[in-house]
């Protein structure tokens, strides 16, 4: 079962990154240390996108691009604006 099809791409990913980013908020509320902040959402976003597309091979493509796009935006942010933009906020203010 196909599950994004035309009314359903913006809800899922709208689902996708809601999940993700309160897992890792969550994970930040409760002081997780800064590896369990970065990793505990990505299978969690990866199993959604699993089953909003029904294959595995398209969830992985799909996926390794995202993470693509994900990186080079945070290098293009960082070089522009001269800081790193993947570094957590809290090690900003300690």
């Amino acid at each position: 079962m196909i599950v994004i099809q035309k009314g359903f791409r913006l809800l899922g990913s709208l689902l996708i990154g809601i999940v993700v980013v309160l897992t890792g908020y969550l994970m930040a509320s409760i002081h997780g240390p800064a590896w369990l902040v970065i990793a505990a959402p990505i299978p969690l976003g990866f199993l959604i996108l699993w089953r909003l597309v029904s294959s595995l091979r398209i969830a992985s493509g799909i996926y390794a691009v995202t993470w693509g796009f994900y990186l080079a935006f945070h290098v293009f942010l960082s070089a522009l604006l001269h800081f790193d933009s993947l570094l957590p906020t809290w090690h900003l203010h300690s």
